[in-house]
C-alpha cells in the first residue's frame, strides 16, 4: 500500500530535522533514506553567493544602437 501524504510528511519532517525515523517499515525506511540522500548531496554542494546576471547584457551590446533603438 503507498503511503499516505500524511505519512509521507510525517517522514520528510523528521528526515529533514535529522531525527531518526523509529520505523521498520520498509517502504518508509526507502522514502526516509532516498530524502536523507537529498539532503546530504545538497550539502556537498558549493553554494553560489553573489548576485545573478540574467538580464545584463554583454559589454559587447552597449555600443550596438540596434539592440537599443528601433528604427
Amino acid at each position: 500500500m503507498p503511503l499516505s501524504s500524511y505519512r509521507m510528511h510525517r517522514i520528510y519532517l523528521a528526515a529533514t530535522m535529522n531525527y531518526g525515523l523509529g520505523s521498520d517499515d520498509p517502504e518508509e525506511l526507502a522514502f526516509y533514506n532516498k530524502i536523507r540522500k537529498k539532503i546530504d548531496d545538497m550539502k556537498k554542494e558549493p553554494v553560489k553567493k553573489g548576485i545573478p546576471l540574467i538580464g545584463i547584457p554583454p559589454k559587447d551590446w552597449i555600443n550596438e544602437p540596434e539592440y537599443f533603438f528601433i528604427n
